[in-house]
């Protein structure tokens, strides 16, 4: 038996149910829950039934919320409180990863999954494709792979009351996706957090007036709350491309690039 759930989260594409398939090869995998919204029902119904994959069928927030996050935070905490696994992996449906990466991300999170001690509760790391040394509490929420409790918390969050704007405004008045779940985390931790995601104008969107204080706190938590994956490959549906290393790099996201085996 595998030590470790699946949950894609998203849409669905015409390759969900074969990646889903796919992820059950892995020994380390039991289950996988494909996660996605009513309005996804009929394309649902064409996935055969399978003892190793559940589907869950969450409905559409009336404000999807911005870079449609309430969709995702619905989904996410529909499909993780159906894991059962002590290891859970919340993935993006339109992100195929590589067997030999997950494999080694596998490997990775095993020899680096330790307990800390140093704060309230007693936690492992969650580890990401890459953590932003340049913007407040923001792991990349493309993966997020752990302990089955910690990752429910991470998305455990209120929905968004901000309605979606039409284009991202993450100077003026929009928080970054990955900053709303990783606030959130680390307010469950650090009090200084808490007054962040409360007060988000002043700390944590682009042009906060006292971003540097949550700079401050970040750099203090994200390499013990946190952990970023070697680089991996995956097949990104959506952009028809990989991950976008290219792209993120630049703007200050960083991974585990030391050797490790």
């Amino acid at each position: 038996m595998g030590d470790t759930d699946i949950v894609l989260q998203g849409g669905l594409w015409d390759s969900t149910f074969s990646a889903a398939l796919r992820y059950l090869e892995l020994d380390f995998v039991e289950n996988v829950i494909i996660s996605t919204s009513t309005n996804e029902i009929g394309s649902l119904g064409s996935f055969p039934d399978h003892p190793n994959i559940k589907c869950v069928l969450t409905a559409v927030p009336e404000n999807p919320g911005p870079g449609n996050i309430n969709m995702q935070i619905v989904t996410a905490k529909a499909g993780l409180s159906l894991t059962e696994s002590p290891f859970v992996v919340k993935m993006r449906s339109d992100q195929i990863i590589a067997a030999d990466s997950m494999n080694m991300m596998k490997r990775f999170h095993d020899k680096f999954t330790a307990t800390i001690d140093d704060y309230e509760y007693s936690i492992s790391p969650i580890f990401a494709l890459g953590l932003l040394s340049t913007y407040p509490y923001c792991p990349q929420d493309h993966v997020s792979w752990g302990a089955k409790e910690d990752v429910f918390d991470l998305y455990d969050v209120p929905l968004v009351e901000t309605p979606k704007p039409a284009e991202p405004s993450y100077h003026i008045d929009q928080l970054r996706e990955p900053i709303y779940f990783g606030a959130h985390y680390c307010a469950r931790f650090v009090d200084e957090a808490r007054t962040h995601i409360e007060d988000q104008p002043t700390y944590l969107i682009d042009r906060a007036p006292k971003r540097d204080e949550s700079m401050k706190v970040w750099d203090t938590l994200r390499g013990k709350l946190f952990k970023p994956f070697p680089r991996i490959l995956m097949h990104w549906i959506k952009y028809k491309s990989g991950y976008w290393y290219h792209e993120y790099e630049p703007q200050g996201e960083y991974y585990h690039d030391e050797p490790w085996e």
